[in-house]
């Protein structure tokens, strides 16, 4: 399956199939997969199609050939 994140174009394996935005993201090394992933999920905002996904809803979107994402992650600093 071939989807696109942030420009590049990304091969997924079909045998992970089907898997989620949240899973995605944690694939791409956007978040961890152990106890801080919800706090580096919050500081991401996700856009599929150009249209924004919520927070809410990373964990029951449902990644389709030829989705196109965009990611962005806020940074805090001074």
């Amino acid at each position: 399956m071939r989807i696109t994140v942030n420009g590049e174009v990304v091969e997924q394996n079909e045998n992970q199939l089907p898997f989620t935005l949240e899973e995605l993201l944690v694939l791409r090394g956007f978040a961890s997969a152990g106890s801080t992933k919800e706090r580096e999920l919050g500081c991401l905002v996700v856009s599929k199609d150009d249209e924004i996904i919520t927070q809410a809803e990373f964990a029951t979107t449902v990644v389709k050939e030829d989705d196109a994402f965009e990611v962005l992650r806020f940074v805090g600093g001074g």
